[in-house]
């Protein structure tokens, strides 16, 4: 009975994201061209680069919001309050750390770096740099409310805030527009301050409502940071190596190509990205979904999973096909404005989004089983090989910003093909381990 509670929970939860993506579609496609119209091109270049560099910072958590993850999911599955609150008290408190440190280098770096040559633009971009990187900092220990939310299978909250974030976001453009004009220090206060207010609600809500995940300092665990890196420090390496491959694309094309080159290029990926970011709704809640499968031993239905989601996939591939077909009537109209966009950028955005569907199928159900030691190794050949084949295919591979995304699609096209086969061999092996040990209970 158990059992057919937690799948009912996470279906519903996985379609109420899908049901609230829309309304984080509809914003999305409000926010872009009015932030569009108030910084220009080549601000809005600028900006979509500065969000590439501090998205970075949510991966530096060594791995602890995932390894909290999937060990609050078990604790929870048990019932085991106690060790879910030592948990939760000790990830809390290593982050917190993590995250002065992270904002000390932050803060050192805008002295030693040209951060104006590096996105090869003449605008000055430190006061900006500055506080997106304290807010990022901050908002970075606070959206562990999010891990909490996926642990305890209400992902749709998670997809709930950010629907409130961008309503922030897209007001706060709209009164910048009639009191400024393209400033970059603004547009930066009102961003970060927009997470900052969502997360604190949430964080307060969910503490109040669930005692047992309060954080304390009585309960910190120095048994369970090793516990949770053990897991989380693979998960750490995998995330790293998946961001030099995810996002620094936007810092290639401004620096080999100018930061006004970003805007054609983001706002490509942005249109695939939105209609991928409703799929991908679908898909965050089978991470926790998976490991708490697994706990209960159902390979088969973790099967089941893998197999419909793959064919979901395949349907998303189709419209993003479509899109390809429209795309410059729907996004020149959406926009208000024309804007060069090469068939070629826009055929390559599309077969990377239909690919990269797959590989959005198999990572939460291989992180869900805790097979991190094979992504992990893709990661990190994926993240090695990522700039330097940019570049070359960019630069001396004459393809231009083209090139940026065609490299980051090749090393997607061999990283779908390793995680189906990877999937089904951590499975088997799971499965075969875990009826050698019923058999031998049996005897």
């Amino acid at each position: 009975m158990k059992h057919k509670i937690i799948i009912g929970a996470t279906e519903k939860s996985a379609l109420r994201s899908v049901f609230i993506k829309p309304i984080s579609m509809v914003l999305s496609l409000l926010y872009t061209p009015a932030l569009l119209a108030y910084l220009g091109d080549e601000k809005y270049g600028v900006w979509a680069t500065i969000l590439s560099v501090i998205s970075w910072v949510n991966y530096c958590d060594i791995g602890i919001g995932n390894g909290l993850r999937n060990i609050l999911t078990v604790s929870l599955t048990e019932k085991n309050y106690e060790r879910a609150k030592r948990t939760v008290s000790t990830a809390y408190i290593c982050l917190t750390g993590i995250s002065l440190f992270i904002l000390a280098i932050l803060l050192i770096s805008i002295k030693l770096v040209n951060w104006n040559t590096l996105f090869n633009t003449d605008i000055d971009i430190n006061v900006t740099l500055l506080i997106s990187f304290v807010f990022i900092c901050v908002n970075f220990v606070l959206a562990l409310c999010n891990t909490l939310l996926y642990a305890l299978q209400k992902s749709e909250l998670v997809s709930l805030q950010s629907v409130f974030v961008q309503l922030i976001n897209i007001i706060s453009v709209y009164v910048l527009q009639r009191i400024s004009s393209g400033n970059l220090v603004l547009l930066a206060i009102t961003f970060g301050a927009s997470s900052l207010l969502v997360y604190m609600s949430t964080t307060f809500n969910l503490l109040r409502n669930k005692k047992y995940l309060r954080p304390s300092f009585k309960c910190f665990d120095k048994k369970m940071v090793k516990d949770i890196n053990q897991l989380g420090l693979k998960f750490f390496i995998a995330q790293i190596s998946f961001v030099v491959l995810y996002t620094t694309d936007n810092i290639i094309v401004s620096k080999y190509f100018g930061a006004a080159q970003v805007t054609p290029f983001s706002l490509v990926d942005k249109v695939f990205n939105i209609g991928y970011s409703v799929f991908a709704a679908f898909l965050t809640p089978y991470w926790s979904k998976t490991t708490a499968e697994l706990a209960s031993h159902n390979f088969d239905g973790i099967r089941k999973y893998f197999r419909n989601l793959n064919i979901l996939a395949l349907f998303f591939s189709c419209g993003c096909i479509a899109v390809a077909f429209i795309f410059r009537t729907v996004v020149n109209a959406w926009l208000g404005k024309t804007i060069e966009f090469s068939n070629e950028l826009i055929g390559v955005m599309c077969i990377y989004y239909c690919i990269y569907s797959f590989c959005g199928v198999s990572s939460p159900i291989i992180n869900g089983l805790g097979a991190v030691n094979g992504v992990m190794l893709l990661g990190i050949f994926q993240g090695i090989v990522n700039i330097p084949l940019s570049i070359y295919l960019a630069t001396d591979g004459g393809l231009g910003i083209v090139g940026v995304r065609f490299a980051t699609l090749i090393l997607v096209s061999i990283g779908a093909v390793y995680q189906f086969i990877y999937f089904y061999y951590t499975l088997n092996k799971l499965e075969k381990k875990e009826t050698l040990r019923s058999g031998g209970l049996h005897e």
